[in-house]
């Protein structure tokens, strides 16, 4: 399963982190689960994942509201960021030159 996939699952769900309290450690809410997603969100990302470049999927909730999935590499790896139009949703990659990737090694 991709990172973009996993997200998906979270944002079909509604459930940001379906294996806490159990698995994750997390405080314990009486209350509320404070994982859950009440609406569709208009971005959802996770960071750090193990990939080499972003990627990106947009879905539709169920009232046709639109959600951006992003998946994101390490920043100290690739030295990228990625912004996004919070109105059309499109992301952007912003390269820094000074991740891991950029390093060259001198013998």
């Amino acid at each position: 399963m991709s990172p973009v996939q996993a997200n998906e699952g979270r944002a079909n769900n509604k459930h940001l982190c379906p294996s806490a309290p159990d698995f994750t450690p997390s405080y314990p809410f009486n209350d509320r689960d404070p994982f859950v997603l009440d609406e569709t969100p208009s971005i959802l990302f996770a960071g750090g994942a193990s990939i080499r470049k972003f990627s990106s999927k947009i879905i539709e909730g169920l009232n046709g509201q639109k959600c951006l999935l992003l998946a994101l590499p390490s920043f100290a790896y690739t030295g990228d960021i990625v912004i996004v139009d919070p109105v059309t949703l499109i992301p952007r990659v912003i390269h820094f030159g000074i991740g891991l990737t950029d390093l060259k090694l001198h013998t």
